[in-house]
């Protein structure tokens, strides 16, 4: 059981996974639910998220609208060699927005971009004489395609683009996963940046670099085992564009603790974790942002 609880980050690269969107959308995405035993393994599984900002006034604090992002997604990693692993996130996205300033709401449900991950392990020192320690280092890269419609009648009007289904352009990712281990402790460190391209409408939402540190601790029984884990994370998200005019209110620095923990029966994998906002700067608006609660189920094979 100890040697299946390797805890390392299973870089999401979706996104909305949205790895594309903006200020709203973008706090999201990019975000890893927290320690995977599915990591370089084969596995098969279902994610849930969800987050909810409300954007005020900025005078007598009076929220003008809320918006509300879901997304539900099918993944699944295979090993082709014990080094490399590719993962496939096939997201489905239900987001809602409400104005009282105009009484407006908006909802769209849909499929989303498709996200497809490379992991290599680099550094693995499972295999030395340091049995209490463990070094692992893995690089990954990562492609979202324009799967989901990007609603592009929204440039037009009073409502968010980030509630779009897609991004509507072609995104890479570039990230690392350092994790040690000392028994049954576990520090892990994990840093990618995602670059967006332009879409057909000329419009590419900011780029996104974020890091993040969690520990961890594995915890076994005869048939079971958990391993609660709690962290932080970072997250600078660069303004959206239009042709080449920067949008404004698009850009954010965003600062989260974490804590979570996953449950591990047989080859099954049950985990859930929240990110709550510490610190953040949103450009030229007055948002608050709620807590990003993520849960999902995975079964190895």
């Amino acid at each position: 059981m100890k040697g299946k609880l390797f805890l390392c980050f299973l870089l999401l690269v979706v996104s909305g996974r949205m790895l594309s969107c903006n200020t709203c959308g973008c706090s999201l995405s990019g975000n890893t639910l927290g320690i995977n035993a599915q990591y370089l393994q084969n596995f098969i599984g279902i994610t849930y998220y969800r987050q909810f900002f409300k954007q005020t006034d900025g005078l007598d604090l009076n929220i003008n609208s809320e918006s509300i992002y879901s997304e539900i997604a099918l993944r699944g990693g295979y090993k082709i060699y014990p080094w490399w692993q590719i993962t496939a996130i096939v997201p489905y996205k239900i987001n809602s927005f409400s104005s009282a300033e105009n009484g407006s709401d908006k909802k769209i449900n849909g499929a989303g971009d498709i996200s497809l991950v490379n992991s290599f392990v680099v550094l693995n020192t499972a295999d030395s004489l340091m049995k209490n320690y463990r070094h692992q280092l893995t690089l990954q890269t990562g492609v979202e395609l324009p799967t989901g419609k990007f609603a592009s009648a929204y440039l037009s009007e009073d409502f968010p683009v980030s509630l779009s289904a897609g991004s509507g352009s072609y995104d890479i990712s570039a990230g690392f996963i350092y994790t040690l281990q000392y028994k049954t402790w576990s520090l892990q460190t994990q840093g990618n940046y995602i670059l967006n391209t332009k879409n057909k409408e000329q419009y590419a939402f900011g780029d996104r670099m974020q890091t993040s540190v969690l520990a961890s601790k594995s915890i076994s029984a005869k048939k079971f085992a958990v391993a609660p884990f709690a962290g932080m994370e970072y997250n600078k998200i660069f303004a959206d564009t239009k042709y080449t005019f920067e949008q404004e209110g698009t850009a954010a620095n965003i600062l989260q603790a974490k804590c979570g923990a996953e449950i591990y029966y047989n080859d099954l994998v049950l985990g859930a974790s929240g990110a709550f906002p510490v610190k953040a700067h949103f450009d030229e608006h007055v948002v608050s942002a709620g807590m990003l609660f993520g849960a999902y189920l995975n079964y190895k094979f």
